[in-house]
């Protein structure tokens, strides 16, 4: 808790979790994930929440530059006005869905008149949907397909945004047409892979495209 997901923590914070997973990760006890058994499948179903990921911690391990909310991807500096809340990883294997929330979204500034100043800084819960595919024995593929930004504290009429992917007619049959090398990658393009590294029924660990570090702990 005191690390906030890995902002918060310094370069020997980051080498000490990084070694204690790896540890994790090659427990002599733990069983090989994989996709071909219906309890790991099972298992890897609910709500997650995100207690540290390295991509963080990492874009502020010099000591000297901030980290980014966006972690190993562009996103705004941690000490800007965008504060994140609780970060949760909902999956559901049946329905094929992997869905990251945050509860709240925070933005550090004022509502622009007309609204009353004693309205408190607009927040909102953001939930951004992927398609889930399990690929592999122990690897997991999202592609994002949309958003929803649930306003949280502000004027009541102020309604949910949603907001899809659009999709071509006919994308599907047309890209089975194309060569494998070049379906494969057009689907790195618009979707990422990470490997399940940890999976029982409290602790859930990742490790992304990125080489990011996620830990995650059932909610």
């Amino acid at each position: 808790a005191g690390l906030d997901r890995g902002l918060a923590a310094r370069v020997e914070d980051v080498r000490s979790i990084e070694s204690t997973a790896r540890a994790l990760e090659e427990y002599a006890c733990a069983q090989p994930i994989s996709w071909a058994n219906e309890e790991d499948v099972n298992m890897l179903n609910g709500r997650w929440r995100l207690v540290y990921t390295s991509a963080f911690a990492e874009g502020g391990s010099d000591g000297m530059s901030s980290p980014s909310l966006g972690g190993a991807r562009p996103g705004p500096p941690s000490n800007g006005p965008v504060r994140l809340g609780k970060v949760y990883q909902r999956i559901q294997t049946r329905k094929r869905r992997l869905d990251n929330i945050i509860e709240p979204v925070y933005l550090d500034a004022p509502w622009p008149l007309p609204f009353p100043s004693f309205l408190p800084s607009p927040a909102a819960t953001v939930q951004l949907g992927h398609e889930l595919e399990l690929v592999d024995n122990d690897r997991i593929r999202i592609t994002g397909d949309g958003a929803t930004i649930r306003p949280r504290g502000g004027p009541s009429f102020i309604r949910p945004l949603t907001f899809e992917t659009p999709k071509l007619p006919f994308v599907d049959q047309l890209r089975n047409l194309l060569p494998e090398e070049v379906r494969q990658a057009f689907q790195r393009i618009g979707s990422s892979t990470f490997r399940v590294a940890y999976l029982d029924k409290d602790v859930y660990v990742t490790r992304g495209d990125r080489g990011e570090l996620r830990v995650f702990c059932r909610d």
